[in-house]
């Protein structure tokens, strides 16, 4: 009973932390949105893509780490491995676009981004049933 208790208290602070994670990246995620909205609109500056495309993926990634959140209180306080595989992906992918400069920076984050595409067809295809 007193076990109960504990593992109750620890999962409503862990839900509590998760809340207030989602409540500060949702602020982020408007922030750059913003940020977004003024660099499209802004006759002054020149918008390069890279510029847009640094904003827009920034944008993807506030948003899946708000789905990891949402995905945290759908499945049962757990969440899934391959949600964490996607924000990897958009982080490098991300990463590539803004600092384009280094040959074999670009082929090592390439080949990075191949290795977790690869990670994520394996765990589509194992079984989905634990023995």
């Amino acid at each position: 009973m007193f076990d109960k208790r504990i593992i109750r208290i620890i999962e409503f602070a862990l839900s509590c932390g998760m809340l207030l994670i989602a409540l500060l990246l949702t602020i982020f995620m408007f922030r750059e949105l913003y940020y977004l909205a003024l660099l499209v609109t802004t006759h002054e500056t020149a918008a390069t893509f890279a510029s847009v495309a640094e904003v827009v993926l920034a944008f993807f990634l506030y948003f899946e780490l708000i789905s990891l959140v949402v995905d945290y209180f759908r499945v049962g306080h757990k969440i899934p491995l391959h949600n964490f595989i996607y924000v990897g992906i958009t982080a490098m992918v991300r990463l590539l676009i803004a600092q384009h400069d280094d040959r074999l920076g670009i082929l090592m984050l390439s080949g990075a981004i191949l290795i977790l595409v690869i990670s994520l067809q394996v765990l589509d295809f194992r079984p989905s049933k634990r023995p």
